[in-house]
């Protein structure tokens, strides 16, 4: 069961006045929209971080706080308004959100870290090819641990994406970015482990 099914005071009104995405219908937005949605959070405590953020001019955001990862879906604009989207359901074909409640907190303000490339230096390429090829090449590029299986969420689907790290902040998150040819951009930072 999903923990964020406790948000919904009855589960057959969780999907009554849902947003569905198909994604036979808005492909390629669908799988952008759904790499977005691997950094939400799963803890219900943090129930305005469960789903997704959307500023109405094609930026959408998800976070748990360890990861951020933010992509400009410019076909998504008029699917999905302003205001927090909270995650219902996703299947390989479809996505499902609802509009969060009113009183939920605020959503993160992400404009700060959305674009780090000034502020860091690029350290290179990392491509994702299969798990264990793609965890050295960020090792050999990056030398900082993290969340391996987060990694993973921000490099599989999304071609290859180039690394900026902070030199003399090694606490500082890694960060990472890709401009689609289609127009969808995906930048991500992940936290590293503490030391």
């Amino acid at each position: 069961m999903n923990k964020q099914e406790g948000l919904f005071p009855d589960p057959n009104e969780k999907q009554k006045n849902a947003i569905v995405l198909d994604r036979k219908k808005v492909d390629p937005d669908f799988d952008a929209l759904s790499w977005v949605l691997r950094a939400r959070s799963k803890d219900e405590l943090r129930a305005n971080l469960c789903g997704l953020y959307s500023d109405g001019m094609g930026k959408f955001v998800a976070t748990d706080g360890h990861r951020l990862h933010i992509a400009e879906i410019p076909g998504m604009t008029e699917k999905i308004p302003a205001g927090i989207w909270l995650y219902v359901h996703e299947t390989k074909k479809q996505i499902s959100i609802l509009e969060a409640p009113d009183g939920m907190a605020k959503y993160p303000d992400t404009d700060r870290v959305s674009d780090m490339t000034e502020r860091y230096g690029k350290k290179g390429l990392v491509a994702y090819t299969d798990d264990s090829s793609t965890v050295w090449m960020y090792w050999d590029l990056v030398g900082r641990k993290c969340n391996i299986d987060y990694l993973l969420d921000i490099l599989k689907d999304a071609e290859a994406m180039d690394v900026y790290v902070h030199d003399e902040d090694q606490s500082a998150g890694v960060f990472f970015c890709f401009d689609g040819q289609d127009g969808n951009t995906k930048k991500a930072i992940l936290m590293p482990f503490k030391a």
